[in-house]
């Protein structure tokens, strides 16, 4: 966060962290939070369901397919684009070439899960972002 964080940022603004802790996730989260940087931490857990949950600690449960469609929706939207020049644009392009809904791909989808979740986190906050790009 500190990496990529503005360097004119608003000292009093608020960054938003999303850690999967789903399986091993948790104790990740726990690292994060006893760094205690300066973000307001969502652990979430994967789920097979069909709606999204607040839970215990601050955790909350989001269904796979939520995550998925939102990506999908941004994609063919024209608000998310991918530049291949970017670092890591190779293993993210494998990962979206093998990646299956269900998870039933051979290759990890570690990076397409991480821009599915920001995708999804914000839609929730900017549903504007459901409008086609003019």
């Amino acid at each position: 966060m500190q990496r990529f964080a503005p360097s004119t940022a608003d000292p009093t603004r608020t960054d938003t962290l999303l850690i999967d802790a789903t399986g091993n996730g948790h104790t990740v989260v726990e690292l994060i939070r006893k760094d205690q940087i300066r973000a307001r931490i969502i652990p979430v857990c994967l789920t097979g369901g069909h709606k999204a949950n607040f839970l215990k600690d601050g955790y909350q449960s989001l269904p796979r397919t939520d995550m998925v469609n939102s990506l999908k929706m941004l994609f063919e939207l024209g608000h998310l684009e991918l530049d291949q020049d970017a670092p890591g644009f190779p293993d993210m392009e494998r990962e979206l070439v093998q990646f299956q809904p269900s998870g039933d791909q051979q290759e990890h989808d570690d990076l397409v899960m991480a821009i599915a979740m920001a995708a999804w986190r914000a839609i929730t906050e900017v549903p504007a972002l459901l409008q086609p790009v003019p």
